[in-house]
């Protein structure tokens, strides 16, 4: 898996299904607040085609016809004068069925719906009320299933729980269906008589499944957490792939075949199936002993550290991750996919490997004072109060701190980390989580923290507009105005000698050595939403600020007067940044790491 990726960001709300024309050029995509998008995959701008507000509730499901003319979709949605199974012309947006074209979909919610490869042009959907339905076009009209081998008589049900899933067969001769009562029965492609109700072959719910290419098996995949080819229409297994180590993250929720050019058989393909902790497992018919497993972030990135050629990366899920950048060439024109390891902890949670119960607010390396040299732990706080500390070479969490309060920001030196907390209070720890010292009753709520690398020195930026700055006993020595709202983040320079700090969407550099004067003040207004991340290169002359509009903007206080920026880096927010060499890494509220190839752009400011 080499292939360079893209996050398509064209949808407000979260995405709930995507289906690829059969051409390859098109991909249809749904979201939950009923909005479908069409739009092209094989241009660089990924440009919109289509818009069209189809349901008032969820997309559940979506398909195209065999002539990538017309996409047939299904919805959550239980009410309203839409119903919930739409076809529509897809470069006109023209609707040629809905609920008034004989019922418009189920009594209950539809979960799943398939177009017929070929003509005759067929539908069919499945839904919560155990009904599958099938449509005859065009016009197309919703049609009672007819008595077959596995009816004997015209309208039965087939399942007697929810239908999950209906797909197809390629050659347009079956299509399937599979439910919650663990069934999968199949129907004839262009009439849509039962046909045959294949052997039960998986202990749970069967959520999903795909055709082969040559129509001869399916794939299907389950709660009872396993992934199975099964023969058509023997029912006979072939393979079967276990993911039980998973716990009940182990759940397989989707599945299908993809072509595996790495094998000139025509019959053997991949396989990718989804597990309920977000895994993508690679399988493949030919070496059914393998299993080559993808993953991630499952939520928004809330912050990021890097030391040397690892980068950890916290999560809103409360899980830490370890991704190791190589240094031997320019990742950011690599396109091999980086695979982070996660940290464990001693939750009870085996559907992510969270550390923290709630969402990590700050993560910090601190090293045991008068040891610079000496491994460092792993330090972070989150909303449920605690501080962890965590031990990087067998990566888990080994002790737990209560704050007894909620963490607002935190900033570490080499040897302590200090904690300013949301009742307005300052705490000092070193790096096995031993109280060093506190301050209360600040008069002032605090939101940003940073440490000297030195630890003689802490600043605190303040919802009073102001730069705090505190010597190693806490001890307030000056404030530092020049923001017009809260300072959101501050971020001391590798040499020590500036801090740069971010308020409403102004950055501003300041000069630690001569009392704070402004070096950079006034200049630098050009984001559009709050500053979130600030981060230095090792040069201490360039500076990278990314905010709540999504943005990073690279600056050089020598040279005030120009700037670069990335727009659109980030849907929702910037949440952290570190430098390399060459290169930028970024991590967001989208849940991605981005890898920003710099060095043209540097250049720029020569």
């Amino acid at each position: 898996m080499s292939t360079p990726g893209f996050v398509y960001r064209g949808h407000n709300a979260n995405v709930t299904a995507v289906s690829f024309s059969p051409t390859g050029n098109y991909v249809a995509s749904g979201d939950e607040h009923g909005k479908l998008r069409v739009w092209a995959f094989d241009h660089r701008e990924r440009l919109t085609k289509l818009q069209l507000d189809a349901f008032a509730g969820t997309i559940s499901d979506i398909s195209w016809d065999g002539e990538a003319r017309r996409i047939a979709m299904s919805s959550e949605a239980t009410g309203g004068d839409e119903g919930n199974v739409k076809i529509v012309q897809w470069d006109t947006g023209v609707t040629l069925f809905s609920k008034d074209d004989g019922g418009g979909g189920h009594a209950k919610r539809a979960s799943c719906v398939a177009f017929r490869p070929g003509r005759p042009l067929r539908v069919a959907s499945g839904g919560e009320d155990h009904a599958v339905n099938f449509y005859k076009g065009a016009p197309f009209a919703r049609q009672v299933l007819p008595a077959g081998p596995a009816a004997p008589e015209s309208g039965m049900n087939m399942h007697d729980n929810y239908v999950n899933c209906v797909r197809f067969s390629p050659d347009g001769k079956y299509f399937m269906s599979a439910g919650s009562d663990r069934r999968l029965v199949l129907y004839d492609g262009k009439i849509g008589a039962p046909e045959k109700i294949l052997p039960i072959v998986h202990k749970g719910s069967i959520y999903m499944f795909d055709w082969s290419e040559d129509s001869t098996r399916v794939v299907t995949c389950s709660a009872d957490k396993t992934v199975r080819v099964v023969a058509v229409p023997s029912g006979e297994v072939l393979h079967q792939w276990d993911m039980k180590d998973l716990g009940r993250g182990g759940m397989q929720v989707g599945v299908a075949f993809f072509k595996n050019s790495n094998n000139k058989s025509q019959k053997d393909q991949q396989i990718v199936s989804v597990s309920l902790r977000g895994h993508l497992n690679i399988l493949d018919e030919a070496r059914p002993a393998s299993k080559n497993v993808l993953y991630g972030h499952n939520m928004s990135i809330s912050n990021m550290i890097r030391d040397g050629n690892n980068i950890y990366t916290t999560s809103t899920d409360g899980s830490i991750a370890l991704t190791h950048i190589p240094a031997e060439k320019n990742t950011a024109s690599n396109s091999t996919v980086l695979l982070p390891k996660f940290f464990t902890g001693d939750l009870p949670n085996d559907l992510n490997d969270a550390v923290h119960s709630g969402r990590i607010r700050t993560i910090d390396l601190v090293r045991p004072k008068g040891d610079p040299d000496a491994p460092p732990s792993l330090l972070t706080t989150g909303w449920d109060d605690t501080l962890r500390i965590s031990h990087i070479s067998s990566r888990r969490s080994t002790a737990a701190v209560p704050l007894g309060r909620q963490p607002a920001a935190a900033g570490s030196g080499t040897f302590a980390l200090l904690i300013a907390c949301s009742d307005r209070s300052l705490s000092l720890y070193d790096h096995a989580g031993a109280l060093l010292n506190s301050r209360q009753n600040l008069s002032y709520a605090p939101v940003s923290a940073a440490a000297a690398a030195d630890d003689a020195q802490y600043c605190v930026g303040g919802d009073d507009r102001l730069i705090h700055v505190y010597a190693a006993d806490l001890e307030e020595v000056r404030t530092v105005a020049g923001h017009t709202g809260p300072v959101s983040v501050l971020e001391y320079s590798p040499d020590g000698t500036l801090l740069a700090s971010g308020g409403n969407r102004e950055v501003c550099v300041w000069n630690v050595t001569e009392g704070f004067g402004p070096v950079v003040v006034g200049k630098w207004p050009f984001h559009t939403m709050p500053i979130t991340a600030l981060a230095w290169k090792g040069d201490s002359t360039h500076l990278a600020s990314g905010g709540m509009d999504g943005n990073i903007i690279l600056w050089n206080w020598k040279v005030d007067n120009r700037r670069v920026r990335y727009d659109f880096a980030h849907r929702d927010g910037v949440a952290g940044m570190v430098w390399g060499d060459r290169e930028l890494v970024s991590t967001g509220l989208d849940g991605c790491m981005n890898i920003w190839d710099v060095t043209d752009d540097l250049i720029k400011f020569n």
